[in-house]
């Protein structure tokens, strides 16, 4: 499993996400990266549409057991009331999402 330990839920426009990534699988997995993300969409007509997305690197090729991990996102300085905002983090088939609120 992938957790995250955000400081805060609810963040403005041009606020850093920052938080921590901690992995806890219950075996090792062979992984080209780590990734963390933040990610906006919008629903336009019965579809998402990507409106903003930063991945960053956390770590490179290895093998994944446990570990944790800070991060940084930001959240950019203008964004529309619609947009729905997720933190995400991906790891070789394991990935884990959270909301957050920005407004």
């Amino acid at each position: 499993m992938l957790y995250f330990d955000l400081q805060k839920r609810a963040f403005r426009p041009g606020e850093i996400v920052c938080g921590r990534l901690s992995l806890d699988l219950d075996e090792p997995r062979r992984a080209d990266r780590l990734i963390v993300g933040i990610h906006a969409t919008e629903d336009r007509f019965g579809s998402a549409r990507t409106r903003y997305r930063v991945e960053r690197d956390l770590a490179g090729k290895g093998i994944y057991r446990g570990g944790s991990y800070e991060f940084e996102l930001p959240v950019p300085e203008l964004t529309r009331p619609t947009l729905a905002w997720r933190i995400y983090a991906f790891l070789a088939g394991v990935r884990a999402v959270t909301e957050i609120t920005v407004g």
